[in-house]
């Protein structure tokens, strides 16, 4: 799943390719993408001859703010894509929202396993839908102090603590598992017993990871393409993460997986306590 590194890529491409273009044509092949949730019926009518006046990210979900003071809002899923073409591409089969700019170019959404999201709101109902997320982990909201204020009293596990979304926006499995392991701290750790020194060491290590990561355009294991169509260059970087049975960089250690909250973990026995 796409995670906070690689949803700010896909902004930052969007933003930057298409900010202050024209819808002028929308197409829609599928309402029914993630359960409980479909694309407005109206959609097509809504966007067509507004403007992209902005782009932005909350956590993992994607921003388009639009002329008519609407957010298109969409979550990537598992397998979802934004990917730019001309008004000549021809759609593929897992494509389900093309819109057509003015300056000639298109911008695709395509999701093969259809657990992606397009929502279209007034501005005002699309925030408040996603007020319930904690703060963005390259803010300074993010901080030790107010991390451990956060996780004070909660008797899961740190990693399962820093994927809450309530907690902190956007970390991913991926990106976790990466900190934990350069912060020595493991996995299995009751968030609770973390400590103020822990925690000044553990927030500037996931700020960096998910800096450096943005730099190499996020992580790209299977299905993850930038709106460019690009593979995301920090899978070179990783350190634990998909590493079960490889010797620790550390200590020499083999790294272990596990499953916590049906997501596999991985990390040093010996590094991480």
């Amino acid at each position: 799943m796409p995670e906070l590194p690689e949803v700010e890529t896909v902004c930052s491409y969007i933003c930057k390719t298409f900010k202050g273009e024209e819808i002028v044509r929308a197409e829609v092949f599928r309402f029914d993408l993630r359960i409980g949730t479909s694309v407005p019926q109206d959609f097509i009518k809504r966007v067509t001859g507004t403007k992209i006046t902005d782009v932005c990210r909350r956590g993992k979900y994607i921003l388009v703010h639009l002329s008519s003071e609407e957010i298109m809002t969409v979550h990537l899923g598992m397998t979802g894509r934004f990917i730019a073409h001309d008004h000549s591409y021809k759609r593929a089969k897992h494509d389900h929202i093309i819109l057509y700019f003015k300056g000639g170019k298109c911008l695709v959404f395509s999701d093969a396993r259809r657990f992606g999201m397009v929502d279209l709101a007034p501005a005002k109902i699309a925030l408040e839908r996603l007020a319930f997320m904690g703060a963005e982990p390259l803010s300074d909201d993010f901080n030790p102090a107010s991390f451990l204020q956060k996780i004070k009293g909660r008797k899961v596990p740190i990693k399962q603590a820093l994927l809450n979304q309530e907690i902190v926006a956007g970390l991913g499995n991926i990106y976790v598992c990466e900190a934990l392991f350069e912060a020595g701290i493991s996995p299995l750790r009751a968030a609770e017993k973390i400590t103020l020194q822990e925690a000044e060491k553990l927030v500037p290590i996931i700020k960096n990871i998910l800096q450096k990561s943005i730099a190499a355009g996020g992580t790209t294991f299977r299905d993850y393409r930038s709106a460019e169509g690009k593979k995301g260059a920090f899978v070179n970087s990783l350190l634990v993460y998909g590493k079960e049975g490889e010797k620790c960089v550390n200590c020499g250690h083999k790294i272990v997986k596990i499953m916590q909250g049906g997501r596999g973990t991985f990390f040093c026995e010996k590094c991480q306590r």
